[in-house]
């Protein structure tokens, strides 16, 4: 991850205005649905996209990478941030797609859902910069006195997409000691839990117990992001 953020720092950014400018057509989904992306833009920021619209690939001859697997929404939410350098929101972001984003009235459960398949997205296509980035704004998020937990199904999406000891996996192990209530221990829902997540869970709840951490202290934002990211 060091290494994919100095080169994008090493790099002039892209010239969006040039009168040459190139595009690149992204296909995302089982209905393929066209997105015309500058070309500079995706390889400046991806390692992904840098590897597939060069050399000698179908994709790089084509200018055309099929994305079949992933969601168009995250998709476009991905193409707001390379526009915008920033997450969807009420001065940069469209009714429309704010509506997408977040909804004020369901508990949060709608951005924090955005947000980790987003950070998901972002990991898979070698975007550093938008993993800090999502990472910082659902650290925030979940710390909210009115934000219900990630639900089970965003926990399990998480631990089915991202490497063990991740940045996204830790923060969800510790914003659950901090804030679950007994309550929220029930028989049927904690099957459906990712086992590597309850026992990271039970082992900081015991460690809690014996005095080894506070459970309940506050989090810290650099604990689940790279030493090179500060400050970014």
């Amino acid at each position: 991850m060091a290494n994919a953020t100095r080169n994008t720092a090493s790099r002039d950014p892209p010239r969006l205005s040039a009168h040459d400018a190139c595009f690149a057509t992204v296909l995302v989904g089982e209905e393929r649905k066209r997105f015309i992306v500058h070309k500079d833009l995706l390889t400046y920021h991806s390692e992904f996209f840098r590897s597939a619209l060069s050399g000698n690939f179908k994709e790089a001859a084509e200018q055309t990478v099929p994305l079949p697997e992933d969601d168009p929404d995250t998709f476009e939410f991905f193409v707001h941030w390379l526009y915008h350098k920033d997450l969807p929101m009420k001065d940069n972001a469209s009714t429309d797609l704010l509506q997408d984003w977040t909804s004020e009235d369901n508990g949060g459960n709608l951005e924090k859902r955005n947000l980790i398949e987003l950070h998901v997205f972002a990991d898979r296509y070698r975007v550093e910069k938008l993993k800090v980035r999502t990472l910082e704004a659902l650290f925030r998020y979940v710390q909210k006195n009115d934000v219900t937990l990630p639900s089970n199904r965003l926990i399990c999406y998480a631990y089915e997409n991202m490497p063990a000891g991740s940045g996204l996996l830790t923060l969800l192990v510790d914003v659950w000691c901090k804030y679950v209530e007994a309550e929220e221990w029930k028989d049927d829902d904690t099957e459906q839990l990712p086992s590597p997540f309850l026992i990271s869970v039970l082992k900081c709840l015991t460690d809690g117990a014996r005095g080894k951490i506070k459970v309940r202290a506050a989090l810290e934002l650099s604990k689940y992001l790279p030493p090179e990211s500060d400050g970014q």
